[in-house]
């Protein structure tokens, strides 16, 4: 399965469709969070309908800046990989909407105790051979795609130790616009493509060496 990761879309939908004419036909488009710039279900809809207009098949989580209703849409139209999991036919997908609290309030926050809860709820039932790949909003510590201006790392420690344990093939992540680029944590390789209203999206296929993983940026 050809796969295409967005992420920080904050309602922009302008360069939804040259995602699709830069990368061609993909199978799968993830979503990781921030659908929308303090919005709600209304404008999470305007961006799932737009993505599904070129890939039909579109799994998503909420971000920090989507209020809670934003989720509810997304568990209502079947999407929604938080605290779930998916089985599509090359991989399991699983994941966790929400970020960490941070200077400055927004909608839809988790402390630490709550991701480590919420992403064992998601694969405890998970049984299957098939590669896992990681759905989440916010990033790990101590990452290339936690660290924000100066060089602090402002990651989960908790979405850390899973990855350390579970080692998921890929991690598609978002939040920190700065944090864009490919890490690994252990075998797993963390993606965070920086936001699609500054034309940056992910893309990966499955090859003989397990994933072929590319940023790239419109």
């Amino acid at each position: 399965m050809k796969v295409t990761g967005i992420t920080d879309v904050h309602g922009d939908v302008k360069n939804i469709d040259r995602v699709f004419d830069h990368c061609g036909e993909v199978d799968c488009t993830l979503i990781s969070g921030d659908l929308t710039h303090f919005g709600h279900a209304e404008q999470a809809r305007a961006v799932i309908d737009k993505v599904r207009s070129r890939c039909p098949q579109v799994f998503a989580v909420s971000g920090n800046c989507d209020h809670p209703d934003v989720e509810v849409y997304l568990v209502e139209e079947g999407i929604s990989v938080h605290q779930s999991y998916h089985l599509l036919p090359d991989f399991a997908l699983a994941g966790m909407g929400k970020a960490l609290p941070g200077p400055v309030p927004t909608p839809n926050e988790a402390d630490d105790a709550e991701f480590a809860q919420g992403l064992e709820r998601a694969v405890h039932l998970l049984a299957t051979d098939l590669p896992l790949l990681l759905l989440i909003h916010q990033p790990p510590f101590h990452t290339l795609n936690d660290r924000i201006l100066f060089g602090k790392h402002v990651g989960s420690q908790s979405i850390r130790r899973f990855i350390e344990m579970r080692q998921p093939e890929l991690v598609f992540c978002g939040h920190i616009h700065e944090g864009r680029g490919i890490d690994t944590i252990g075998s797993s390789r963390i993606i965070n493509p920086g936001p699609l209203a500054k034309g940056h999206y992910s893309y990966a296929e499955p090859d003989e060496s397990g994933w072929k993983v590319e940023i790239r940026t419109l």
